[in-house]
């Protein structure tokens, strides 16, 4: 059957109708572009009181691609760019989008053969923009997002891209958890992985479930 969408019921979000189902989405967001003056203020206030390099004038900030669920912004000074990160704009799951986790991550491979930038700080403190948020140094490149971004490279830098994955992915599986600080990180023995219930196969369905 199809799914078809009743008008925004009280309190934002939407209702949709699936079969015999009701399913009730909530509120849509618009990300905002760049940070309002009152949170670019605190920022750079935060920023110059965490950052071990100085913060010059003021500072700037807008909503780059490429950040996928969790708004990502450039911000800078004039001088020098850095990167944030915060969780979507309106409801989050208590348990996704963890901006901790994230910047833990980084900061303990940074230093490895694992090229990841510099982080500056995370910050807790949801006064600040309203989330919480960390922010890392910006790293110079060029994002390929799209056909038309992979179609200018030539065959040489296909490969060059490609054995740098590998070599990447190769870096990150040689670094043991805890000596970089993450020997609590995840499920590192006895690991199993279990499907859940409503992605298992159906019987008879001809496909195989793996653990």
């Amino acid at each position: 059957m199809g799914v078809v969408e009743s008008q925004f019921p009280p309190g934002g979000g939407r209702v949709e109708l699936c079969g015999d189902r009701t399913i009730r989405r909530g509120p849509v967001s618009t990300t905002p572009q760049s940070l309002d003056d009152t949170s670019t203020e605190r920022v750079q206030r935060w920023l110059s009181e965490t950052d071990t390099l100085p913060v010059g004038g003021q500072l700037h900030s807008r909503l780059i691609a490429g950040g996928r669920s969790n708004p990502t912004y450039e911000l800078t000074d004039g001088d020098r760019y850095w990167i944030l990160r915060r969780p979507p704009v309106g409801h989050v799951l208590p348990t996704a989008h963890d901006m901790g986790r994230e910047y833990r991550a980084l900061t303990a491979l940074y230093g490895t053969a694992v090229p990841v930038p510099r982080t500056v700080g995370n910050c807790v403190d949801t006064a600040l923009i309203g989330a919480p948020f960390y922010v890392m140094d910006r790293i110079d490149g060029i994002t390929l997002r799209t056909p038309e971004d992979t179609a200018r490279l030539t065959a040489t830098q296909r490969t060059s891209l490609a054995q740098s994955a590998v070599d990447t992915l190769v870096a990150l599986h040689e670094v043991d958890p805890a000596e970089v600080g993450l020997a609590d990180w995840g499920r590192p023995d006895g690991y199993r992985q279990c499907v859940p219930p409503h992605r298992r196969p159906r019987a008879g369905s001809g496909t195989q479930q793996t653990s």
